[in-house]
C-alpha cells in the first residue's frame, strides 16, 4: 500500500511540520512530532483498509 505512505508524507507530515514551526515558541520537539503523528495516521489508514478487505473476502465466501 504505497498510497498510505504518500498520504502520510505529502498530505500530513509536510503540512504538520510547517504548522508546528509556525506556532509561537516552536522548537525542534514540535517539528519532530510531525513524523509520529503521520505514522499514527498511516497505521489507522492501513487498519481500515485491511478491515474493509476482510469484509469483502467474507462476502465472497458467503456467495
Amino acid at each position: 500500500m504505497m498510497v498510505q505512505g504518500l498520504i502520510g508524507a505529502l498530505a500530513l507530515r509536510i503540512p504538520l511540520a510547517f504548522i508546528y514551526t509556525s506556532l509561537p515558541g516552536a522548537n525542534l520537539f514540535y517539528l519532530g512530532m510531525a513524523t509520529p503523528t503521520s505514522s499514527l495516521v498511516q497505521t489507522v489508514i492501513c487498519l481500515l483498509y485491511f478491515r474493509r478487505l476482510k469484509q469483502k473476502l467474507r462476502r465472497r465466501q458467503i456467495k
